[in-house]
């Protein structure tokens, strides 16, 4: 089988897109795990009006880091493995192909899908966001996107601090993940090497627990699933922005009515604060 790209970008983009009907409130900076080669930065600086400054990238791979800081001299990125905990020592995949790096070794299905990819294990240290991203820092970074190739839970379960600043979520999953959520929970599973995998209720789940919401998911490649999340508290101010909005039409609509005489009637669907 041809290799394939593991993420289409035009989709991705597309899906950014999609999900801004969604943000209330403005985006004041964006942490980026698993930068690759910052093939979103375009659209973090148009669709999200950011700056190179407020735009954290992080990326595992060293060689990746030094090509994009020759390509990008104005980016702020980072290399570092992001995990739940630090440890000192635990293995870290690496392969052929730079997008197909991660803490889980392949499964069978991704080895049957892409045989000329070669994968090897290195214990490295790990760290965590909360570790990485200082406390003064923190506040200035209200966005969180990590696509980290099937270890979401664990970035995320290393950034409890973190995520009190940040008011949305967006989480590149892999649809393999999808496909074997019932072999993790049998007694047998189809991938023994991949049976401790976080399955996306888990990971729903846990981001539920944290005051976070799904607002969308959508197909980004043969592979791949993007979620994206908004925290309570920015849904609530969505929900109240909106309400204040119809009020206003609804008020024009009756003031209308009285200036000219007529019955024109809307039908208001209104959300519970």
């Amino acid at each position: 089988m041809p290799f394939k790209a593991l993420v289409d970008r035009a989709k991705l983009m597309s899906y950014f897109d999609h999900c801004c009907k969604h943000i209330s409130k403005e985006i004041t900076g964006i942490v980026h795990v698993g930068a690759h080669q910052c093939e979103e930065r375009d659209t973090y600086l148009e669709l999200f009006r950011q700056t190179d400054s407020s735009i954290l990238w992080i990326e595992a791979l060293p060689d990746l880091v030094d090509e994009m800081k020759a390509k990008y001299p104005e980016i702020q990125i980072v290399q570092a493995i992001c995990s739940d905990k630090e440890r000192d020592s635990a293995t870290f995949y690496i392969s052929n192909y730079s997008q197909c790096a991660g803490l889980y070794p392949f499964s069978k299905e991704h080895k049957d899908a892409f045989s000329t990819i070669e994968q090897i294990g290195v214990e490295v240290p790990h760290t965590t966001l909360d570790k990485l991203i200082s406390k003064a820092d923190k506040p200035k970074r209200n966005m969180l996107v990590v696509s980290v190739n099937g270890a979401e839970l664990q970035v995320l379960k290393g950034a409890e601090t973190l995520l009190e600043f940040v008011d949305f979520v967006f989480v590149r999953f892999e649809k393999a993940k999808f496909h074997t959520m019932n072999q993790v929970k049998s007694e047998t599973p189809m991938n023994e090497e991949k049976k401790d995998l976080p399955t996306f209720y888990e990971l729903n789940d846990w981001l539920g627990m944290n005051g976070f919401l799904k607002m969308e998911s959508i197909s980004i490649s043969d592979y791949s699933e993007g979620l994206f999340y908004i925290s309570i508290d920015a849904e609530l101010e969505l929900k109240k922005r909106d309400k204040e909005m119809t009020d206003m039409f609804q008020l024009m609509v009756e003031e209308y009515n009285q200036k000219n005489g007529t019955e024109v009637k809307t039908e208001v669907y209104r959300d519970e604060i």
